[in-house]
């Protein structure tokens, strides 16, 4: 048995797909009951102004009781990594799985990963096989940055950035 802890990072989000990748995660989360001891779910909502957070509280707290969740409300948009890496940096669980907020699992893959990364401990980082809605396979590759969008990154004025 494992923990698995879950960050969702919103921005004015579509609560009616929210809702459909909330309860893809809870179908996967039962299929995966065997394996999981406990299962938190961290949304980090940068909305900011705040007018997201009694609705997402609504669709939360209607969630199957056995699966904890946190409402994170970012002072303003963090951005999609510092939300993610709000959430990493407060859990202590076995498992984190960052999901993107338009991403609706299959309800075998949470327990696929998580056999997958108990045979695996030598497995740092698993990176699931991504489809579209006609079932074909969809690339998440990106290009490295070039060493002037680093430069800029760092020494730019904010005006620029």
């Amino acid at each position: 048995m494992c923990s698995l802890t879950v960050s969702i990072v919103t921005w004015f989000p579509d609560l009616r797909l929210l809702g459909s990748v909330v309860e893809s995660l809870l179908r996967a989360a039962v299929v995966a009951e065997q394996q999981l001891s406990e299962m938190t779910l961290h949304v980090i909502d940068n909305s900011v102004n705040g007018s997201e957070v009694e609705a997402l509280e609504l669709l939360l707290a209607a969630m199957d009781k056995r699966i904890q969740w946190q409402l994170h409300v970012a002072p303003r948009n963090l951005g999609f990594g510092v939300g993610h890496n709000q959430a990493i940096t407060a859990v202590t669980s076995d498992f984190h799985l960052v999901l993107n907020p338009d991403a609706i699992l299959e309800p075998d893959a949470i327990l696929e990963a998580l056999e997958y990364m108990q045979a695996n401990p030598d497995v740092g980082v698993l990176v699931p096989l991504v489809v579209d809605s006609s079932g074909n396979q969809t690339f998440l590759c990106r290009r490295y940055p070039s060493v002037l969008d680093l430069s800029l990154r760092a020494f730019a004025p904010g005006w620029l950035k």
